[in-house]
């Protein structure tokens, strides 16, 4: 049997083929092995191990993880498991696999985070570099979440946005800042706040930040790759799925042709090692 798994910063999704049938394990916690301490990706290592022994240990003979931020350096944190092959590789090759298989294009992924990179129906074989939340990460959720929360601690949304945004944040108005940042993890729980652009699909302000920033995005990780008019473009991610019309403006206006938008690559994942 093979088990796919699909990890980032936000959550782990795993499912395995079975009597041509896809089993998918309960969600657990996601990681980004870039910027994670040793211990947490031990910690993680061991959540996989124990939601992978719903099946016999022995009867796994290959587990395939795609991660966020998996490098070459942080390869060598592979543990044992029982004697399976274990193939670690990065989310964004998850990504092209899941939206484009075997076919040439571009793979994006608009999820907490962002990333993006150009497929050659093997591997990522030209990017630019996502640069992390510190520094990149255009167009995610994380990037969003901050926009719309300048904006909401300012004043400058609509009562019926703001009011929204308390009652996601589950504390007094005068409590929420602070909260903000004493939270343990506070890049999780400002993209958490991007949904609320879905949530209001008339606000101008809202599709004016989030058209600005998928905008952002473009021009910082695709217009770059320099790819012929008309190549095709795979998204993932939740924000990718949610915002799918600004998205597909986007790639309209950029010359190049949609493929498919996916929330969650796992799926895709399966049928793509079954083969």
């Amino acid at each position: 049997m093979i088990l796919v798994v699909d990890t980032g910063t936000t959550k782990t999704q795993a499912a395995f083929l079975n009597g041509g049938n896809i089993h998918f394990f309960e969600e657990f916690r996601g990681i980004n092995f870039a910027n994670s301490r040793p211990a947490e990706i031990d910690s993680w290592w061991s959540a996989l191990k124990n939601a992978s022994r719903i099946i016999a240990p022995q009867r796994w003979k290959k587990i395939i993880v795609y991660g966020a931020g998996v490098t070459s350096e942080n390869r060598s944190t592979i543990p044992e498991f029982s004697g399976a092959e274990v193939y670690f590789y990065s989310d964004l090759l998850g990504s092209a696999r899941a939206g484009l298989g075997t076919e040439k294009g571009i793979a994006i992924i608009l999820g907490t985070g962002s990333n993006a990179g150009f497929y050659d129906g093997k591997e990522i074989s030209k990017k630019v570099g996502t640069l992390g939340y510190l520094l990149g990460d255009e167009g995610s959720g994380y990037a969003l979440g901050r926009k719309i929360l300048q904006n909401y601690f300012r004043g400058f949304l609509e009562k019926e946005v703001s009011d929204r945004i308390e009652t996601l944040s589950g504390v007094p108005a005068s409590e929420f800042l602070p909260t903000l940042y004493k939270s343990p993890e506070p890049r999780k729980k400002i993209a958490g706040f991007s949904r609320i652009i879905s949530e209001f699909p008339g606000d101008e302000k809202l599709i004016s930040l989030a058209k600005g920033e998928i905008e952002r995005f473009f021009m910082a990780q695709i217009q770059p790759l320099n790819v012929p008019a008309g190549t095709p473009v795979s998204v993932t991610g939740t924000v990718g799925f949610y915002l799918k019309h600004i998205v597909e403006e986007q790639i309209a206006s950029s010359g190049l042709k949609l493929a498919r938008i996916i929330r969650f690559p796992i799926e895709n994942l399966v049928k793509f090692h079954a083969k």
